[in-house]
């Protein structure tokens, strides 16, 4: 942030890294000096404070052209977001449905004979507690059946 022009670090403050879950956060408090609403929409835009506070000016004003301008570049940016999302998404859904596939196909080579949920889990390598709706769709569809505590293929 410091290098970007139109931006004027006055004072920054920096919160102690606390790891919750396997995921580390930490906060900063900065105070700055912004060339332009512009510039201001794009901080909150490309860092996403969790909060701001305006000390000065204590009144704003524009023209119609700086009201325009500005809506639209936050429309711009607000796309730009809706677009990445959604591509996100999609890419989410091919990957999830890709790993169902491997998942499934993983289970039905696995099974050369009759094996029970811990082995499969063993030679898959995925978890018995995850692996255990993966066997149950598949008896569901009838690409495997299940002999006591044993699944074997159709």
């Amino acid at each position: 942030m410091k290098k970007n022009k139109g931006i004027i670090v006055l004072h920054e403050e920096f919160g102690k890294p606390e790891e919750n879950n396997k995921l580390w956060s930490t906060f900063a408090e900065l105070e700055l000096l912004v060339e332009g609403i512009e510039k201001f929409v794009y901080i909150c835009v490309n860092f996403t404070p969790s909060s701001i506070e305006i000390l000065e000016p204590k009144e704003l004003t524009f023209t119609d052209k700086n009201m325009t301008d500005w809506l639209n570049e936050l429309l711009s940016l607000m796309h730009e977001i809706g677009m990445n999302y959604k591509e996100t998404k999609i890419n989410n859904e091919l990957y999830l449905k890709s790993m169902n596939a491997l998942v499934r196909n993983c289970v039905l080579l696995a099974l050369e004979k009759p094996l029970a949920a811990r082995d499969l889990s063993k030679k898959t390598g995925v978890d018995e507690k995850t692996l255990t709706p993966f066997l149950e769709a598949m008896e569901k569809e009838k690409r495997i059946h299940k002999q006591g505590a044993l699944y074997a293929k159709k």
